[in-house]
C-alpha cells in the first residue's frame, strides 16, 4: 500500500492498493465489490472509494512499488503543477452531469464522484 499525502497540509490524500487481475476489491461505485477484470489500483481516502485500470507497464511498477505513474494519472493529483492534493483543498463543483476541481493553484481537471 502507498499512502499520498497532500502538498498544502501534509494529510492523507489517498491510499493506494495495487490489485491483480481476478482479485477481489471495491472497485467503487456503482460496481462495489467485484473481481477486478484488470491489473489496476484502489484508491481510497479521496471521496468514495475507487478503482482504476493500469497498463501492464503500470501495474509492473506499482508492484515495484513505484506508484509515480500510476499517480499521474488519478483524481488526486495535479498534473499541470505535479502535486498532489487532499479532497478538503480541491474547489470541486458540480458542470452538468460531472464533477470539476480545480487544485489550490487553480489547475482544473475531471474528479470522481
Amino acid at each position: 500500500m502507498e499512502i499520498v499525502t497532500c502538498a498544502t497540509c501534509g494529510t492523507v490524500a489517498a491510499e493506494l492498493r495495487a490489485t491483480p487481475p481476478g482479485a477481489t476489491a471495491d472497485l467503487g461505485p456503482p460496481l462495489g465489490l467485484r473481481r477486478g477484470p484488470a491489473p489496476g489500483v484502489r484508491v481510497t481516502g479521496f471521496g468514495e472509494p475507487l478503482w482504476t485500470v493500469l497498463g501492464e507497464a503500470e501495474y509492473a511498477a506499482v508492484r515495484r512499488g513505484d506508484y509515480g505513474a500510476a499517480v499521474r494519472r488519478l483524481p488526486f493529483f495535479c498534473a499541470e503543477c505535479a502535486h498532489s492534493y487532499c479532497r478538503a483543498h480541491w474547489n470541486v463543483r458540480r458542470v452538468s452531469d460531472t464533477l470539476r476541481g480545480t487544485c489550490p493553484l487553480g489547475h482544473p481537471r475531471a474528479m470522481p464522484p
